[in-house]
């Protein structure tokens, strides 16, 4: 089963010199918290304060892309599970991309929900 999840924060971990986004699901109740490198935080950051930087990062250069063909992210897919969606439509398609930090830019940037792989969203990883 599919769970959506649209990013909650993200926080800075001073231990390791990374940053932990948080995932949350509509209800609230499960949440993912994911480290990503410095980049991607730093990234993902400007995107969340809506800071544009002065030449686009690859994520904005995907975004508008898609916008240029007037085709929607409906959702970011994290992994394997995204390429055997079968909602896959002409217009509105499921990004997917290799590096957590790399899919929760799109998703953030695009203004779209990530869906992780099942076996982290399972009812014995709900917090």
């Amino acid at each position: 089963m599919w769970v959506q999840m649209n990013v909650s924060t993200i926080l800075f971990d001073s231990r390791n010199s990374s940053y932990i986004v948080v995932l949350k699901d509509e209800t609230g109740k499960k949440i993912l918290p994911i480290w990503i490198g410095a980049a991607e935080g730093n990234s993902i950051a400007m995107a969340m304060s809506n800071v544009k930087p002065e030449r686009p990062f690859t994520h904005d250069l995907i975004v508008s892309i898609f916008d240029r063909l007037e085709i929607e992210i409906a959702r970011v897919s994290f992994g394997e599970e995204a390429i055997e969606d079968p909602a896959l439509h002409r217009k509105r398609v499921t990004a997917a991309l290799g590096k957590p930090g790399e899919i929760t830019l799109v998703a953030v940037a695009a203004e779209a929900p990530a869906v992780p792989p099942t076996a982290c969203t399972s009812d014995s990883q709900a917090r």
